[in-house]
């Protein structure tokens, strides 16, 4: 649920989402934090951004999650 509320919260408001993570990312636990990364992940692939898809990527924890993002970042066309 997390990662889809980040998710659709960057879709709307890029900055905002940006700005509330860059004010709360050392105060969120790593198993939180990693689904946030998958959710700013997911919109770089939208995007076409497949760099900043695979540094987003590198914060997920999560076999499952790390394995679907990695798999969206693929078929966009990154390594």
């Amino acid at each position: 649920l997390l990662e889809d509320a980040i998710h659709t919260w960057v879709k709307k408001d890029v900055n905002s989402a940006d700005q509330w993570y860059q004010q709360h990312q050392n105060s969120l636990p790593p198993e939180q934090a990693q689904y946030v990364a998958a959710g700013f992940a997911s919109y770089a692939v939208e995007q076409g951004d497949l760099t900043t898809a695979l540094q987003w990527a590198g914060y997920i924890q999560d076999p499952k999650t790390k394995e679907r993002i990695n798999g969206m970042i693929s078929k966009a066309g990154g390594k």
